[in-house]
């Protein structure tokens, strides 16, 4: 019994150093993959952020063309009497963007690990 028992906490000890190595290879696979993500976002944050700014050149453009239209409008060469300026309103300007800080993105929940609720529905803070 004592040998049965022996044998038996040597094979326990080889599977939890097997499942440790593996545990230690998976969290190594992850954090390669969140390292990649990490370079593939940063390419889409920089490719909106250009298009952002073209859009921004877009809206100031028009803005300007259409202060120009207000400025010299057409006058029919009928009407001799002059007429009083019109105020003419110059259109909204786009907000400005800014960048606001992000915290960590979690793209993918790493297997077993717990999904946390908060606060729980359907229960009132007491409980």
């Amino acid at each position: 019994a004592y040998y049965a028992q022996r044998d038996e906490l040597l094979l326990r000890r080889r599977e939890l150093k097997v499942q440790a190595e593996m545990q230690v290879i998976e969290a190594d696979r992850l954090r390669r993959q969140i390292e990649a993500e990490r370079a593939g976002n940063a390419e889409i944050n920089k490719a909106e952020m250009r298009q952002r700014q073209r859009e921004l050149k877009v809206w100031r453009r028009l803005a300007r063309l259409s202060e120009a239209e207000a400025v010299t409008p057409a006058v029919p060469a009928a009407q001799p009497a002059v007429q009083p300026p019109v105020q003419v309103q110059p259109p909204p300007r786009p907000k400005q963007l800014r960048a606001r800080p992000v915290g960590p993105v979690i793209l993918a929940r790493p297997p077993g690990a717990p999904v946390i609720i908060s606060p729980a529905p359907g229960y009132s803070p007491s409980q």
